[in-house]
């Protein structure tokens, strides 16, 4: 292996490694989430498969350097190959707002910024220096792939109202009760090194596996989740107390409680009370609740008799 530094600051580095032999048509560009280094978490795994891969690492989380510094350091060595940006939290913004000025495949988990103004709040440390607009600066001829939690808002709505306006078909994956680190999230369940695998070899997996046992409480949960996110209230509600049932805690029933509440779900509501009185769990319901919940019992439609 060798390497070679293509830019280096005061706040900024971008190192080029390549691998012994191959020299194979995609280029891996990983982002640092922090600090400065030479290489990311990714470097050896794409070298391992015979790919050239270039880190690129900020104090700054990337404010001050420019998409025309990274193009111009960048150019001599993708030699019109093919680039994959990659990036996890800062990372991931990185790697979709630089990854668009140079039509690469992206490939983002959890992306987030503190200082971006879609999120409402002023850039850490100074002016911010990018674009405000990604559609200001996308070239549309890439493409994007981005695994989030739904539950992460700061990620949301980055993906919302900043990515999705240039890349309209971009693929936002949701992995549900991963937090705000969906690439340990998924390192973890032993998903992310394949996921990666199959992005150098040109095919990104269009969905993430969930990262739970299937009937696990957390399985059955996830599964809940991901129908609520799709709509699917009846069946989300079924689902997740499929999961209480596994687990019975009581702030598991009273976010089902106020999910069934929402949509006029009396019959889940009753679940809820009866798996309530089961597990003696009365004492732990917030009184809001165990009234919704004792009241939803009273109205129990009456069982005709034969």
């Amino acid at each position: 292996m060798s390497s070679e530094v293509l830019l280096t600051r005061p706040n900024h580095r971008i190192v080029h490694h390549r691998p012994e032999r191959s020299r194979k048509t995609r280029v891996l560009i990983t982002f640092g989430e922090s600090g400065m280094s030479d290489a990311g978490p990714w470097t050896q795994l794409a070298l391992e498969r015979g790919h050239e891969t270039i880190h690129i690492s900020s104090a700054s989380a990337y404010q001050g350097l420019e998409v025309e510094d990274v193009a111009e350091a960048l150019t001599s060595v993708l030699d019109g190959r093919k680039a994959i940006t990659c990036g996890s939290g800062v990372g991931g913004y990185a790697a979709i707002y630089f990854g668009s000025a140079i039509a690469s495949q992206i490939i983002a988990f959890s992306p987030r910024h503190d200082g971006h103004p879609t999120l409402g709040r002023g850039a850490a440390g100074g002016e911010w220096t990018h674009a405000e607009a990604l559609t200001d600066l996308a070239k549309h001829e890439g493409t994007a792939t981005v695994v989030f939690d739904p539950a992460d808002a700061a990620a949301q709505t980055l993906v919302a109202q900043w990515l999705q306006p240039a890349y309209p078909q971009a693929q936002s994956q949701p992995l549900f009760l991963a937090g705000t680190d969906t690439a340990r999230a998924l390192d973890e369940a032993g998903q992310l090194v394949p996921f990666l695998e199959k992005s150098l070899n040109g095919y990104v997996p269009k969905k993430v596996k969930p990262i739970f046992a299937p009937n696990s409480a957390k399985g059955l949960w996830a599964q809940g989740l991901s129908l609520w996110f799709e709509g699917d209230t009846k069946n989300a509600l079924a689902t997740m107390l499929q999961s209480a049932r596994t687990a019975p805690e009581a702030g598991t029933l009273m976010d089902i409680a106020a999910r069934a509440q929402s949509v006029s779900d009396g019959d889940a509501l009753r679940a809820v009370a009866s798996l309530v009185g089961e597990h003696e769990l009365w004492a732990s319901m917030n009184g809001k609740t165990a009234r919704l919940l004792l009241n939803a019992q009273r109205k129990a439609p009456a069982v005709a008799n034969g």
